[in-house]
């Protein structure tokens, strides 16, 4: 399993970021990869919740289906996802209080399907482009949370 992980301090309270993390329907915004988001179900959200997701990845487009795993507001959300094609992921995020704002600590772990071939195109081509996407994505979140657009 591949792992990014990335601190990030966001100037804005661990509430408001949670808030957010804890909209899916919103990832769109501030991920690079996600097209579109939907939860399944009308419940509050929280562990159990699960999406239907559009992605884009290494040049395809893939449905994926996320459960949150862990929801502790406003301290930590985990998501874990796997597409149609048996990629699989697992977020983590977790925010704690820093002066007016919030570190947030992010990692991704991932697993490409294919076994050892899968773990070849990982580390020749997939590896770059998701850590990529990962920094960009954490990067435009904390621009929206910023400019108070969340």
């Amino acid at each position: 399993m591949a792992r990014l992980e990335r601190d990030l301090f966001v100037e804005a309270p661990p509430e408001r970021v949670f808030e957010l993390l804890a909209q899916p329907e919103r990832t769109p915004e501030w991920s690079p990869n996600v097209v579109a988001i939907r939860r399944v179900g009308d419940g509050p959200i929280g562990v159990g919740s699960t999406t239907h997701a559009l992605i884009k990845a290494l040049g395809t487009q893939q449905r994926a289906i996320g459960r949150c795993t862990v929801f502790d507001p406003p301290r930590r959300i985990v998501i874990e996802s796997r597409t149609d094609l048996g990629a699989r992921s697992r977020s983590d995020s977790q925010l704690v209080p820093e002066g007016s704002g919030t570190r947030l600590r992010a990692t991704l772990e991932y697993v490409v399907p294919g076994g050892g071939l899968g773990q070849l195109f990982d580390k020749l081509v997939a590896e770059r482009q998701t850590r990529e996407d990962f920094e960009q994505a954490l990067l435009r979140l904390k621009r929206l949370l910023e400019a108070g657009l969340a």
